[in-house]
């Protein structure tokens, strides 16, 4: 064996001896269609003559995966990439995992000085020919070394487990489960000083495709993933990884990134680009046959932007699919999300960062949300630099979440979206099901590693067809946490918006800067057809608060002068401070700002906008019915970064109102400090 630059490669490899150029070549045991073996050929084969190719050419495989059973492998320090390669001249070959329910790819400890490159191989149309694909959903959940009562699972029916769950669980459990067990995982090795496949090889979360723990400049290429339940690329205590020209079709998450032990602020910088992510079974399998009990069997190939009540994939049978494109547990920070379609999801892109110095410098843009269910952006816990820009939010529930969020600055500008009666969810939903017999249960392993019956009391209207389908642009909060409940500022300009649905809900809303943006209302009011209909939430609900307001905030509905659109729900447009949280000494002044905005209808006589600021309202402003452009151009305010935050200027000319400028290209500025590779970041 050559002397390591690197501490260990787990990918199942049996490598005895190396290529001789920086270029290993690897096939698998278990392909579709089978690799071939040809000594004559390939007689220094590592792998008893096996042999692939890439694109027309005949290669010799340097290494065979065989499902984490083969001695441990050595990749030299000098080696640039590993090539998987077709069994077949330039067709699809598909790497499936076993019932040993172990990740096809698996490496572990990659931190050296040079960057490593895994890639697949595509054909002229940009689709992958490697495809890894994982089990089905069905026996994915349905462990029989996870599961209590395995027919019951296979049924659909939740079971009681031997020693029940009493507590509830929070939305985030999957996420934080799986952060346990790999910290489990890693306290283990260390403990024995071992970092053999025995040590850090562990059953607990779901057959990921590709598992990566302790690893530096990695990047992953143009590979094709499916049904790869948790995740199809899982990152744990990684930095430097970047996920290029993927196909993922299913998968909870196509990238999750975990930091665990004490390393979270090691745990840093992270691409997804130019991919594709269809997670709904019916987006990437057409031909299914239609299905009678979607609400009780995960084998059906369900629309979770149609099929299926929203509170049936947030809590119950099809809670499998509440995962994000990408998702993060406690990672530093410095993400770039760009170019993707996220098409037929639940979640775009999720973030949880419950501890200090972590959440930091995310930038998403260029980005298309399709038919995306619950939230296309959504920080949980702690957010700051963040940048969404030129992204389309082509039907989307919730278009970016910043309910309980606490931190410093997010930025939205650029982005173009519409959410129209046409496209409203759930309209293919089966009104003659009983969705509130569906299975709560969570579709993973708990701490001990069995699922459990969770029993979650949430309104009964999440688990009915038109339940949850009004949407929002920008959701505030209503819960009130310890220490700061709000981020220190949100800047929201020259966006173009088309919407049934509010522009903002929740209470105890961030600070908000709001102009230069284009929104054409669709809504129709109380009494319209269902699908532009805008019922807001009730009144006493608004006024309320929580237990710890005691109903002292005031909190409104907000409706345009025809009373047909709902502009904004359980949210205070007055400036002043916030009310104090009990738990903290500390008032915070919540002050919005909004001015220069340009709307297709009259906003009535309540306090919208306020501000300093000039206020435009232009009828029919969207007659080109895409709400991409306006039929004239209105001339908006200057943008200006002023400590932290996105001001108008509008004392001289600035940039057009809306998303859309005047050489057709979508708004656009660099804002210091925040977005991926922010100067303001370190890690």
């Amino acid at each position: 064996m050559r002397q390591l630059l690197v501490t260990t490669l787990l990918l199942g490899f049996l490598l005895p001896s190396l290529a001789s150029g920086s270029t290993v070549f690897v096939a698998y045991d278990s392909a579709e269609p089978p690799f071939e073996r040809d000594m004559s050929a390939c007689p220094e084969s590592a792998v008893d003559g096996v042999y692939g190719f890439v694109g027309e050419r005949r290669v010799c495989a340097d290494g065979l995966t065989t499902d984490l059973r083969a001695i441990e492998a050595v990749v030299d320090g000098q080696t640039d990439e590993i090539v998987l390669l077709t069994s077949r001249p330039a067709e699809k070959t598909v790497y499936r995992a076993t019932e040993r329910r172990e990740p096809i790819l698996s490496l572990v400890n990659i931190i050296r000085g040079r960057p490593l490159i895994i890639r697949g191989q595509s054909d002229a149309e940009g689709q992958p020919l490697v495809w890894l694909e994982g089990l089905d959903l069905t026996d994915t959940v349905c462990d029989p070394e996870r599961v209590h009562d395995l027919a019951a699972c296979r049924a659909g029916r939740p079971s009681e487990s031997d020693a029940p769950v009493t507590k509830n669980l929070d939305r985030r459990y999957e996420l934080t489960s799986l952060a346990l067990i790999e910290h489990a995982a890693v306290t283990r090795a260390i403990r024995t000083a071992d970092t053999s496949l025995a040590a850090v090889s562990t059953k607990g979360p779901r057959s990921y495709c590709i598992r990566m723990r302790q690893v530096a400049s990695i990047s992953i290429e143009d590979l094709g993933f499916q049904d790869c339940w948790i995740a199809a690329i899982a990152l744990i205590n990684a930095r430097d990884v970047s996920v290029r020209r993927a196909r993922i079709h299913g998968s909870t998450f196509g990238v999750l990134a975990l930091a665990t032990g004490g390393m979270e602020l090691g745990a840093h910088t992270y691409r997804v680009e130019d991919s594709v992510w269809l997670q709904s079974p019916s987006a990437y399998r057409p031909d299914a046959e239609p299905c009678r009990d979607p609400h009780l069997n995960l084998e059906c190939a369900v629309d979770v932007w149609h099929d299926v009540p929203w509170g049936v994939t947030h809590h119950h049978l099809w809670r499998v699919l509440n995962g994000a494109l990408f998702g993060s547990y406690n990672i530093a920070g410095n993400v770039l999300i760009s170019g993707n379609l996220i098409e037929r999801a639940y979640n775009g892109v999720r973030m949880i960062s419950d501890l200090p110095g972590t959440g930091r410098n995310v930038e998403i843009r260029d980005n298309r949300f399709r038919f995306v269910r619950d939230n296309a952006v959504e920080p949980e816990t702690h957010a700051d630099g963040w940048v969404i820009k030129n992204n389309v939010f082509d039907h989307v529930h919730a278009w970016i979440a910043s309910d309980g969020v606490r931190g410093g600055s997010m930025y939205v500008f650029g982005n173009v979206g519409f959410y129209d009666a046409e496209n409203l969810s759930g309209q293919t939903c089966r009104d003659d099901v009983d969705w509130s017999i569906s299975p709560r249960f969570h579709g993973m392993a708990s701490d001990d590693g069995h699922y459990r019956l969770v029993d979650i009391a949430y309104d009964p209207t999440s688990v009915t067809c038109d339940g949850h389908r009004r949407g929002v642009v920008l959701k505030g909060g209503d819960k009130r946490k310890s220490e700061f409940p709000y981020m220190d500022w949100i800047s929201i300009f020259n966006n173009s918006w088309r919407t049934r649905s509010p522009l903002f809900s929740g209470k105890h809303a961030a600070p908000l800067s709001h102009f230069n943006n284009a929104v054409a209302f669709t809504g129709c009011g109380l009494d319209g057809p269902d699908a532009c209909r805008q019922v807001p939430a009730p009144e006493q609900y608004c006024r309320a608060g929580n237990k710890r307001t005691r109903g002292r905030v005031a909190l409104s509905q907000f409706w345009t002068a025809d009373d047909a659109a709902l502009v904004a729900d359980c949210f205070t447009f007055t400036p002043g401070p916030a009310e104090p949280d009990d738990r903290v000494d500390d008032l915070r002044a919540v002050s919005h700002r909004f001015c220069r905005d340009v709307f297709d209808r009259e906003i009535d006589s309540l306090p919208y906008p306020h501000g300093s600021c000039d206020r435009s309202v232009v009828a029919g402003l969207f007659a080109d019915g895409k709400g991409l452009d306006a039929p004239q151009q209105i001339a908006g305010c200057t943008p200006v970064v002023s400590d932290g935050r996105v001001e108008p200027n509008c004392e001289r000319g600035g940039t057009l109102v809306g998303a859309v400028q005047e050489d057709g290209s979508l708004f656009d500025m660099e804002i210091r400090g925040a977005g991926f590779l922010g100067d303001a970041f370190m890690p």
